[in-house]
């Protein structure tokens, strides 16, 4: 990870101080390096006059806030609704779905109904 630019450290906290910045400190962290840098917690805290612990734990709280950049993450696709539905020990109940038309009673006998 890339050593944190002090200047724009220094600026995000220039003013700041006590809980009642906290939040709204974190979020400029936050906008400034897309998550809340571990690092930038000492710096926090020093700034706001706060114990490490409080800091981390409200940036580690929300779920607005990160302490660690997000990963790509490709969406999953949506799962299809016998998907959903067929666990190991369902497909022996439902091992004939799709192959059989549930309107037709002699297709059901047919694979042992």
């Amino acid at each position: 990870m890339p050593s944190l630019d002090l200047g724009k450290m220094n600026k995000i906290l220039q003013g700041r101080r006590g809980e009642e910045d906290l939040i709204t400190t974190l979020r400029r962290v936050r906008g400034e390096y897309g998550h809340i840098p571990p690092e930038t917690i000492v710096l926090i805290a020093k700034a706001l006059k706060l114990a490490q612990s409080r800091v981390y734990s409200v940036a580690t709280f929300y779920d607005e806030f990160r302490t660690q950049p997000q990963s790509v993450v490709k969406p999953e696709r949506e799962k299809r609704i016998d998907e959903q539905i067929l666990t190991d020990d369902s497909r022996l109940v439902l091992r004939s779905i799709g192959s059989i038309n549930p309107e037709n009673i002699d297709s059901y006998i047919a694979v042992g109904g």
